[in-house]
């Protein structure tokens, strides 16, 4: 599936041969996109919207993590699996200290780290000779990533560590034993995804917060702008956080009336909150209702009951967090 505002989402058809894959991992370049799954399978796309297969699957193992490492594309997957490309259509298999499934990739500037079960950490710093960092856990090392110049690992029973340098990590307590997925950074703060709807918040990556969301569904996977909070899930369970305003403002694009009600057409950004205030006198205001923009239209229709024989009255949109 495919956006470009996190809120209206198309679905793509992939390869006949990939209908029954189950895809694990995402990645690529702004004009290479990448999905990579089951029984090792690949497929390929220049605009996210028309898929190939690359044939034959370069393994049998599954795949998951995926990242962009200089010129090179790196896959990894069950049984310590690390594929790497420089052209997306022909791989090989590098070698690595472990036969556990490692499920993330993530670069930086020292290198790239490899992530996954039982505690797994592989280091290298030129993609092609990899070291075992890991630690004496059976907790899995779900989600690797570099954000905001550090590195996060978030994993099973609530784990948290961070680097520096993906050499030596800390660990840090999270405050829940739930099974974390995912991890993103918006506007100074880094924010962790987990199953049963988990959402942490942290401004320092010592001290997190449970801030939680509407559902219970395991969250899997996060994305971030430089404003906004994208989460998916399970049930096809997808979720917005406009965690930075925007400060555009609202317009009356129309109003009018219909027997004793007041109809109103907005015009704004999407995610945006305000409030619909009302004064007699343009001194004194009055809260009203507090509306959203919840389409990718950016216009909202709000009718209102306002007898016939109350007053005139201004109106204005005042914006909420």
């Amino acid at each position: 599936m495919t956006s470009d505002n996190g809120i209206d989402w198309d679905l793509n058809l992939v390869p006949g041969t990939m209908t029954n894959t189950v895809f694990l991992g995402v990645g690529g370049t702004s004009t290479n996109f990448y999905a990579v799954g089951s029984a090792g399978a690949i497929i390929r796309s220049t605009n996210g919207i028309t898929w190939d297969s690359v044939t034959p699957a370069p393994t049998t193992n599954d795949l998951q993590g995926f990242a962009v490492f200089g010129d090179n594309l790196l896959a990894a997957g069950a049984r310590g699996t690390l594929l790497a490309s420089t052209n997306g259509k022909t791989w090989t298999k590098r070698t690595t200290p472990t036969v556990n499934f490692l499920s993330s990739i993530e670069t930086f500037p020292g290198g790239a780290v490899v992530s996954g079960d039982y505690g797994t950490i592989l280091v290298s710093s030129d993609g092609i000779n990899w070291a075992s960092r890991g630690m004496a856990t059976t907790n899995w090392f779900y989600q690797v990533r570099y954000l905001n110049g550090v590195l996060l690992i978030v994993g099973e029973n609530g784990v948290v560590l961070t680097s520096t340098n993906g050499t030596t990590w800390a660990s840090r307590s999270s405050g829940t034993t739930a099974w974390l997925t995912d991890a993103a950074f918006v506007d100074g703060t880094w924010f962790v995804v987990g199953f049963s709807g988990t959402v942490l918040a942290s401004t320092n990556l010592a001290n997190w917060t449970s801030i939680g969301t509407s559902t219970k569904q395991s969250l899997l996977g996060v994305a971030a702008t430089g404003s906004q909070l994208v989460t998916v899930g399970v049930q096809g369970i997808i979720l917005r956080s406009q965690v930075v305003p925007d400060r555009s403002p609202v317009v009356f694009v129309r109003y009018g009336r219909a027997a004793d009600h007041n109809i109103f057409l907005f015009g704004g950004v999407p995610d945006q909150r305000f409030l619909l205030e009302r004064s007699p006198n343009l001194s004194a205001w009055s809260p009203g209702d507090t509306l959203e923009f919840t389409d990718g239209t950016g216009t909202l229709i709000f009718v209102e009951d306002y007898p016939s024989v109350n007053p005139p009255e201004y109106y204005r949109a005042r914006l909420v967090p």
